[in-house]
């Protein structure tokens, strides 16, 4: 006889028109998420996005003649990809069918490598949609990829032309693979898995932690189904050396060195091997390595997955997590949900690999360094969400049935879901509202000569006027302002660190320098229900405080001030 729960797990995963419509609409909002505010910082030769693949180093990147340069921090695939798949619009704008050149042809690639994040941030949007199918089903899988739209810093680099997008495509791809190894061990996924971890490393070196201890849930799993006969400890190794298991491990190895062109381009590997071992390891060092030190990483770390998600989804993750460690360990559970549990806490072991093999080590963290962590946890969010708003095994003891238990659980589930989405949604509010774009537009309204404007800081961080470096203004004590005498200067207030850079502020601010302060402005958005201040988020450089200096010499009388201010 046929269980109510087998038929509601049967029910769950058979296509039906829920289903569809329902994967369909998250993502024309995913789609509508991620793409507003793509224009954010363009046109410009540069941008504002930090650590965006400027287009000028896609093709140095994978040429033996350039092993050097500021690409040689990044392993080289998705400069490949970039590369090739532009190829046919760079060859038209080289013949001229498409007329653009200079910083023209600049903004044209750099829409075209944040559409390529843009279409990455989708399909991982999707794989994890099947491999929550895989572990339990349509109902919960489309709760979890809802979650994983939701992911705030996602949002972000789902439209910027970083690695973040492409590494967590490939990432929730050999997720995909990961739970059909554990759960069918059929050997073509063992593959399938590998080249997908390779892709993802290759993206962005610090996947590999990501993997590092996966191989342990693979063969304790293999030795269950195929080894037990021969005891635990011969099982285990019988399982460890099986061939699906060393065959995927060739592949990694193999697809690693072609996708880091180790073969034909070993002097660039070794220039990167350095980078990422020294300058970019041990400089970015925020924690020491002691008992103290590692207690704060972790805390900071917990409250950057926090602001990832919003408190309310972190919630439901970590209730899901205890749901799956319940279910995983109680006796009165049926098989279908001791499997989903297992599922469940097997992928968990990619977080912990992350956090002892990569964070644990480089004792420093930024919020974008927890999104594979929020992809996974997103799993576990969306098995608490889709109990609470269908019914489930749990659910069937007549308390649970009353219409108001079932109406209350649902307006939770909903009102989730709708923070969620103002959530996520504040990240295009301070795109589109950033302050630069009023300071820009003030300038021009009112400057005289618009070419004199300067703006000093770090190029990205900065309105679209002449660059003048901190560097450039602390060593000349100022008198760079009285060379160059722009009617103008713009500061990030935001960004100043350190004590030089405010004895500059601070000179301008005071005349000395022979300007006086117009405004300090911050734009306030629409929505806006983010505070990332203190988790290290990239959302700093979004939308900054912005001080603009008049030069009183040329001022023709009283400066206007901004509205609002």
């Amino acid at each position: 006889m046929t269980t109510d729960s087998a038929m509601d797990d049967a029910a769950s995963m058979a296509p039906g028109r829920w289903a569809r419509w329902a994967i369909g609409a998250l993502l024309v909002w995913a789609l509508a998420l991620f793409a507003c505010g793509m224009s954010w910082g363009l046109p410009s030769w540069v941008g504002w996005a930090g650590d965006e693949l400027h287009p000028s180093s896609w093709t140095e990147a994978i040429s033996p003649s350039t092993p050097n340069g500021w690409h040689a921090r990044y392993p080289p695939l998705h400069f490949a990809v970039l590369a090739g798949l532009s190829w046919p619009l760079r060859a038209l704008a080289d013949r001229g069918v498409i007329k653009v050149e200079g910083e023209d042809r600049v903004v044209m690639l750099t829409y075209f490598a944040r559409i390529v994040s843009l279409v990455m941030a989708l399909a991982a949007v999707v794989f994890l949609y099947l491999t929550g199918c895989e572990i339990y089903g349509r109902r919960k899988a489309f709760f979890a990829a809802f979650i994983a739209v939701s992911i705030a810093p996602f949002v972000y680099y789902a439209k910027m032309g970083n690695l973040e997008a492409p590494y967590l495509c490939w990432f929730t791809l050999s997720l995909l693979f990961f739970v059909r190894i554990l759960k069918h061990h059929r050997l073509r996924d063992y593959f399938y898995f590998a080249a997908a971890a390779a892709a993802a490393v290759c993206t962005k070196d610090q996947a590999y932690g990501l993997y590092t201890l996966l191989p342990l849930p693979i063969i304790w799993s293999l030795y269950r189904r195929c080894y037990r006969e021969g005891g635990r400890w011969l099982g285990l190794e019988r399982a460890a050396i099986d061939r699906r298991v060393l065959g995927a491990g060739v592949a990694a190895g193999a697809l690693f060195v072609i996708f880091q062109d180790i073969l034909f381009d070993p002097r660039r590997f070794s220039i990167h091997l350095r980078l990422l071992l020294g300058p970019m390891s041990q400089d970015y060092q925020d924690f020491p390595n002691t008992v103290a030190g590692h207690a704060a990483l972790l805390a900071l770390f917990l409250r950057q997955i926090a602001f990832a998600f919003n408190y309310a989804v972190t919630a439901a993750c970590v209730a899901g997590f205890g749901l799956a460690v319940y279910r995983a360990r109680a006796k009165r559970v049926t098989p279908a949900e001791r499997q989903e549990a297992s599922l469940l806490l097997a992928v968990f072991v990619a977080v912990i690999s992350y956090y002892v093999t990569f964070l644990n080590l480089i004792l420093f963290t930024f919020d974008r360094y927890v999104l594979p962590v929020c992809m996974v946890l997103a799993l576990f969010g969306g098995y608490v969400l889709g109990e609470l708003a269908l019914p489930a095994a749990w659910q069937r003891a007549e308390r649970w049935q009353t219409p108001s238990w079932t109406l209350l659980r649902r307006a939770a589930v909903a009102l989730v879901a709708l923070y969620s989405a103002l959530y996520a949604s504040s990240i295009d509010f301070r795109l589109l509202a950033d302050t630069r774009y009023d300071v820009e537009d003030y300038v021009a309204e009112h400057a005289r000569r618009p070419d004199s404007v300067i703006a000093v800081g770090r190029r990205k961080h900065i309105p679209r006027f002449t660059w003048v470096p901190w560097p450039s203004a602390i060593r000349s004590e100022g008198n760079v302002f009285k060379q160059l005498a722009p009617e103008y200067v713009a500061i990030n207030v935001t960004d100043i660190r350190g004590e030089e850079e405010d004895k500059i502020y601070d000179m301008l601010a005071s005349g000395e320098l022979g300007y006086r302060l117009v405004f300090t402005r911050q734009s306030r958005p629409l929505l806006d229900c983010l505070s990332g201040k203190d988790v290290d988020s990239s959302q700093r450089f979004v939308d900054p405080e912005i001080a603009l200096f008049e030069r009183i010499a040329d001022a023709p009388g009283h400066a206007t001030p901004l509205p609002g201010n």
